[in-house]
């Protein structure tokens, strides 16, 4: 027999089996709610107040939480179990979009001619974290809303691997069905919808096994680039390679509708980053596992797009300023907010080369009032650690090695002068900032911001016949690197977590 949760201004109620954990109850009922650093209970921020009968705090909520806090029922979704009938208030912020997060459709799909009949369809952007849905109007070829909400796959793990970890015990079922009942009551109107996800979340949403992708040597159950009739009408974008999905397709036509100039570099930064070369002879492809850290995944005040995210850092006068995406009082990190931190300590010598946080004693009066054992605290009790620097700089490690490879490979003499960055968070780094990092090489002059290009990509597809047949054409032409099967890579990747003082 399950308990009863009724939500506070949801209007709705839950019959949940004894014993649920709050975050995974979430993730079944299709609630948004943020989990910054991934349910780790490092942050303390996926808070929620238990109006009637809170369960015990455990040890992270009496770190995280205040004994007042406490008293009055908070508590923190990714730590609270259900044990009986109770009712909660909600207490996260919703995901947000930030400036220029989309280009625009209508100077960019140069001929309307939709590849299935309807008067709407729908785009998705199937990444890891995040879900996002644009419904578009085939006539006049615009985009009528789009919608950013969390994956709610989230109750199986965090990243890539958990996934594959789920569906290889078994519920491979329950993690495509979980993302069909968000999406369904959002598709009311739309004749079909063209997937955009990297290669494991779209196997996912397939309904196709990952024995052959999450064993060696790797083989993808199938090469998307087909239609699928149910649970609704849906395209899926072709896959680039085994570790490239539909997101790289999408990025690939987007470069192309552009007329992206060579030699380039293109990086889709996100959990599993795309690194791209782009030369007159063709376009070489490698995949970087970045990990979550990129996204403020399992970061000590990591967050999404949510309200109070911090986006970009820099230093006026003698103070430090946090730019939030919503211009409100900051709250945490989300992926280019960390990045441009990151940057400003190594040009300020609070970190050195090897990524370590330098002692009190050889910091600045500034630096050394914020300097705590575990790190730094910053402006709102926001702290940045040294375990939260070292996994940016394994997230960096991994997209760096990859760019230094393909060049070293396959690159001009020269080097590309242009670095094209998509992803949710690019339109926020500043071409310094990537220098810095050495996230792009030295001689790159020019960053041009994309946006969210698996997301444009699937609407330009959506919206014209011939987008569809170029995305097929250009994924037949990429030669896919296999980085670890290059010789020396290894020594390049371990040169490549050191940041370029």
């Amino acid at each position: 027999m399950g308990i009863r949760v009724k939500w506070r201004d949801l209007e709705r109620e839950t019959l949940a089996p004894p014993g649920v954990k709050l975050s995974y109850l979430l993730a079944k009922e299709n609630i948004d709610f943020p989990f910054p650093c991934g349910g780790e209970g490092l942050c303390g921020r996926c808070r929620v107040r238990f109006l009637k009968g809170p369960p015990p705090p455990t040890p992270a909520e009496r770190r995280l939480l205040t004994p007042r806090e406490i008293e009055e029922g908070v508590r923190l979704a990714c730590q609270a179990v259900i044990t009986r009938s109770t009712e909660l208030e909600l207490l996260g912020g919703g995901t947000v979009l930030p400036r220029d997060f989309l280009l625009d459709l209508t100077s960019l799909v140069p001929c309307l001619q939709p590849p299935r009949e309807g008067s709407r369809a729908a785009a998705l952007d199937l990444g890891t974290t995040t879900l996002a849905l644009s419904l578009l109007d085939l006539g006049e070829g615009t985009r009528l809303n789009t919608r950013l909400v969390t994956n709610p796959q989230r109750a199986w793990g965090e990243d890539v691997v958990s996934r594959m970890k789920a569906a290889l015990e078994g519920k491979e079922r329950e993690l495509a069905q979980v993302v069909w009942d968000l999406l369904l009551p959002h598709l009311e109107g739309a004749s079909y919808l063209v997937v955009a996800g990297n290669a494991v979340m779209e196997t996912i949403l397939a309904g196709l096994p990952l024995d052959t992708l999450a064993r060696y040597p790797f083989q993808a159950p199938f090469a998307g680039g087909q239609w699928r009739e149910e649970p609704f009408p849906h395209y899926v974008m072709p896959l680039v390679g085994r570790f490239l999905g539909g997101d790289t397709a999408a990025l690939l036509l987007v470069l192309d509708l552009l007329g992206a100039g060579r030699p380039a570099l293109a990086l889709d930064l996100g959990t599993n980053a795309e690194v791209l070369l782009l030369t007159k002879e063709g376009v070489k492809a490698a995949s970087a596992p970045a990990g979550p850290a990129f996204e403020g995944v399992g970061i000590s005040s990591g967050m999404g797009l949510s309200p109070g995210a911090v986006v970009q850092v820099e230093m006026k006068g003698d103070g430090l300023v946090l730019h939030t995406l919503d211009g409100g009082p900051p709250r945490g990190f989300c992926g280019s907010g960390l990045l441009s931190l990151t940057a400003l300590l190594l040009r300020e010598g609070v970190v050195d080369s090897t990524g370590r946080i330098k002692d009190e004693g050889e910091l600045s009066p500034f630096w050394r009032e914020r300097r705590v054992e575990e790190g730094l605290v910053l402006e709102g009790g926001i702290t940045f650690t040294q375990g939260d620097l070292r996994k940016i700089q394994l997230a960096k490690g991994a997209v760096t090695s990859a760019w230094r490879t393909l060049l070293r490979e396959y690159g001009p003499v020269d080097g590309p002068s242009v670095v094209y960055l998509a992803g949710a968070f690019g339109s926020s780094l500043s071409l310094v900032d990537l220098v810095t990092l050495g996230l792009v090489p030295r001689e790159v002059r020019e960053a041009v911001h994309l946006g969210n290009t698996s997301l444009v990509g699937a609407e330009a597809v959506a919206l014209s016949r011939d987008c569809l047949e170029r995305a097929e054409e250009l994924v037949s032409e990429v030669e896919v690197v296999d980085l670890a099967m290059v010789e020396g890579y290894q020594d390049i990747y371990i040169e490549s977590l050191s940041f370029p003082l």
